[in-house]
């Protein structure tokens, strides 16, 4: 569901070059795990490169010519998870550093690297006869915000799930509701899998997106499915 058609264009697209495979080049993770009677805790390090390359960009004539790059990303993480009898309270904060942002100026777009802080908090709810909730708050805030930058300085999203196992755990029914808090948008999926055997699954469901107009979401509103 996730496409929007547009016009067509005479933009021009390079391809991205990936980093070389080079020593310099690795990638570098460091994690410390503690696993008490109470609650677990862990902290972590990753020095890595962007999933997704930036795709810059220059303009000529009207015409764009894009140069997808990747950069470098660095991000220390804290994250822990507290049982509470049915329930299990988790939460993670995270320092992300390299990121880049597309910006306004004077006409000619260019990108600005900024630190950004990402933080969860979730609770999941498992209360027994096959049934499971969660419940998910993220929020993300770019640090030194430039006013230029086109994303919000804070943006927020909340997520909802509940499931039920049916006739012996054959049939699951679940329901997943993304929320954008900042963009007032949704995406909401309900879905059924049956287990035919224990090899053959038959699935299905439907998917729709709303809310207000013009959010990361709702610009799909002509994608239900």
């Amino acid at each position: 569901p996730w496409y929007i058609a547009g016009d067509a264009t005479n933009d021009v697209y390079n391809a991205a070059v990936e980093p070389e495979h080079t020593f310099a080049n690795s990638e570098l993770a460091l994690k410390y795990s503690l696993y008490l009677s109470a609650f677990d805790f862990a902290v972590s390090l990753f020095h890595t490169w962007e999933d997704i390359p930036t795709y810059h960009y220059t303009v000529n004539n009207n015409q764009k010519t894009y140069s997808p790059e990747y950069h470098r990303i660095t991000y220390g993480a804290l994250e822990f998870s507290i049982p509470l009898g049915d329930f299990v309270l988790l939460g993670e904060m995270a320092l992300f550093h390299g990121r880049h942002y597309e910006i306004e100026n004077n006409g000619a777009t260019s990108h600005i690297m900024k630190d950004s802080f990402d933080g969860f908090l979730g609770l999941d709810w498992s209360p027994g006869n096959d049934w499971s909730l969660s419940l998910q708050i993220m929020d993300t805030i770019i640090q030194d915000y430039d006013p230029r930058i086109k994303d919000e300085e804070r943006r927020e999203l909340a997520t909802f799930s509940i499931s039920k196992s049916l006739l012996r755990q054959k049939l699951e029914i679940s329901e997943m509701l993304y929320y954008h808090i900042t963009d007032e948008d949704y995406f909401n999926r309900l879905s059924l899998e049956y287990a035919v055997t224990d090899e053959l699954f038959v699935s299905g469901g439907v998917d729709v997106f709303g809310g207000k107009e013009g959010g990361n979401l709702s610009i799909y509103d002509d994608n239900d499915e």
